[in-house]
C-alpha cells in the first residue's frame, strides 16, 4: 500500500509536471497536440453511434490523459503570449478542461448525444454523417441543436463590438463561409451584461453560456447528488471557481484562492436572492438590483481580478502580431503615409526658408 501511495505523486507528475520541467511549444508539440485529439475524435464518433457505451467507458481514459497532458506539460514561452497558456490556444488549461469534460459527458451518456429530432441513434446512419456530426459535438459548447443543450439562453441576434464579441464574430464568419453552417446556430455570446437587474439574470440569461455544460458536468452533476439542488447550485459554481483558478496554473504563477471563493460564494447569494422573493414577495430587480449586481462585480469581484492581473492575465494578446489585420496592414500603412506626409511637409517648408533667403 505504501508502494502504491509513493508512486500516486508521481504518476500525476507524469501527466501534469511542474511549471518549471514543462516543454516549450514547437512546431513538433503542435504536431502532438493534434494526435492527442485523435481518440476525443474516435470518443465523438462513437457517441453518435448506437450500442457503443461499453466501448466509450473504456475509451475515455485513453481520450482524456493526453488531453491533460499537452495542456499541461507544454507553454509559451515568450512573456506577452503567456496568456495562451491560460487560454487561447490549443495547448492551455481552458479549452482542455472544456474538452475533458466533454469527454466526460460523451462516455457516460448511455443513449449517446442525441440531436432534438431524435430519439434514438439509428445503426444505418452513414459513418461520414456520424464523423460530420461528431465534429459538430466537439466544436459547440452550447450544443443548441442538440439535447443537452435544453435550458441554455439564446441571445438575440445583435452582435456586439467588444474585443470577445468580434473574436466570436471572426469564427462565425469563416463557420458560415468556410463550412457553410447557418448563420442561426451561431447566435451572439452576451445579452447586455451591464443591464441585469440580479445575479439569477446576469448568470443564467446575460452571461455567456458558452461553459454551463461544462460546468454542470465537473460540479453540478455531483453536487445534485451529494446535496439536491443546492447542492448543484453550489457545486456548478464552484467548478467554475475551480476551472478558471486551474486553467491559470497553465501559466506557470501558482494557485491562488480569491478566484475559487469569488464563484463559489454566487450560490449563497442567488440562494439569498430567493429568499429575499419569498420574504417580500418581490424579485431582485430595478435599479437597486443592478446596483446590488455591480457591487458584486465590481467590489466582491476586485480581489480576485487583482490575482489575475498579479499573475499576467490582464493586458493579454488576443490575436499574435503575425496573425493581425491591424499590425500587417494598417499600421504599415499608416507609418507609410505619415512618413510621405512628414517628408512632403519637410520639403515645403525647406523650400520656403530657401526662398526667404534668396
Amino acid at each position: 500500500m505504501t508502494a502504491i501511495y509513493d508512486a500516486l505523486p508521481r504518476a500525476f507528475r507524469a501527466i501534469v509536471p511542474r511549471p518549471e520541467d514543462r516543454i516549450p511549444v514547437t512546431p513538433l508539440t503542435g504536431i502532438h497536440a493534434g494526435l492527442a485529439s485523435l481518440p476525443l475524435v474516435l470518443l465523438a464518433y462513437l457517441a453518435r453511434r448506437p450500442q457503443t457505451y461499453v466501448l466509450r467507458l473504456l475509451v475515455l481514459p485513453i481520450a482524456v490523459l493526453p488531453l491533460i497532458h499537452v495542456s499541461f506539460g507544454n507553454v509559451w514561452t515568450i512573456p506577452s503570449l503567456n496568456v495562451y497558456n491560460w487560454g487561447q490556444s490549443y495547448r492551455t488549461g481552458l479549452l482542455v478542461e472544456v474538452l475533458v469534460a466533454k469527454a466526460l459527458e460523451i462516455a457516460l451518456t448511455k443513449q449517446g448525444m442525441l440531436k432534438h429530432d431524435e430519439k434514438t441513434l439509428h445503426p444505418d446512419t452513414r459513418a461520414s454523417e456520424s464523423l460530420r456530426s461528431a465534429l459538430a459535438l466537439l466544436c459547440t459548447t452550447r450544443g443548441l441543436s442538440f439535447k443537452f443543450s435544453g435550458g441554455t439562453h439564446g441571445p438575440p441576434p445583435k452582435r456586439p463590438q467588444e474585443r470577445f464579441g468580434m473574436v466570436f464574430d471572426l469564427i462565425t464568419f469563416i463557420a458560415v463561409l468556410v463550412f457553410n453552417t447557418p448563420a442561426s446556430a451561431w447566435p451572439p455570446v452576451m445579452d447586455n451584461p451591464w443591464v441585469a437587474n440580479s445575479l439569477h439574470e446576469l448568470w443564467s440569461l446575460r452571461w455567456h453560456q458558452l461553459l454551463r455544460r461544462t460546468f454542470y458536468v465537473f460540479g453540478g452533476i455531483p453536487g445534485f447528488y451529494l446535496a439536491g439542488p443546492f447542492g448543484m447550485l453550489f457545486g456548478t459554481f464552484l467548478a467554475s471557481g475551480l476551472f478558471h483558478e486551474t486553467s491559470i496554473y497553465a501559466m506557470g504563477k501558482g494557485l491562488d484562492p480569491h478566484p475559487v471563493l469569488f464563484f463559489a460564494i454566487q450560490a449563497p447569494l442567488m440562494v439569498g436572492e430567493r429568499m429575499w422573493r419569498q420574504v417580500t414577495g418581490r424579485r431582485v430587480g430595478g435599479a437597486l438590483g443592478r446596483a446590488w449586481v455591480y457591487f458584486v462585480i465590481f467590489v466582491v469581484a476586485q480581489p480576485m481580478v487583482d490575482s489575475w492581473h498579479r499573475r499576467g492575465l490582464g493586458g493579454g494578446m488576443v490575436i499574435p502580431p503575425f496573425l493581425s489585420p491591424a499590425r500587417l496592414v494598417v499600421l504599415p500603412l499608416l507609418q507609410h503615409t505619415s512618413s510621405r506626409t512628414i517628408d512632403s511637409l519637410g520639403n515645403i517648408i525647406g523650400s520656403g526658408n530657401n526662398s526667404r533667403t534668396m
